[in-house]
């Protein structure tokens, strides 16, 4: 027997696992305790397709487990290195072209002073 802890309101899946005991302060999944702030329930199921993921599936008594149609997967850290470097790239090219254009500008206004 497993348990997925599935929220609520959404049916998104937040953990599955082979413990899961309801205490005050939440819920005990062994090592790990989720508050009972987030509006969780606990559902022993029999199988759990190996391919099912927290935060990737949901779940529903009629459909079982799906896949969040809207998931998209974290970038990796590579993958923030990368576009920061594209952005600040961009930052960079900003900016000279701001200081070209300010410079220009004052040396419009200098070259019409008496």
């Amino acid at each position: 027997m497993r348990y997925a802890l599935i929220d609520k309101n959404t049916g998104q899946v937040y953990h599955i696992g082979d413990k899961a005991i309801r205490k005050e302060s939440g819920i005990d999944v062994g090592g790990l305790i989720f508050s009972s702030a987030i509006p969780l329930v606990v559902v022993a199921v029999e199988e759990v397709p190996a391919d099912v993921k927290p935060y990737e599936y949901f779940y529903s008594e009629e459909q079982g487990f799906y896949k969040d149609p809207n998931y998209q997967q974290p970038m990796t850290t590579e993958e923030k290195l990368e576009r920061t470097q594209q952005e600040l790239e961009i930052v960079k090219r900003l900016l000279k072209q701001l200081s070209d254009d300010t410079l220009a500008f004052m040396e419009d206004v200098l070259s019409r002073l008496p």
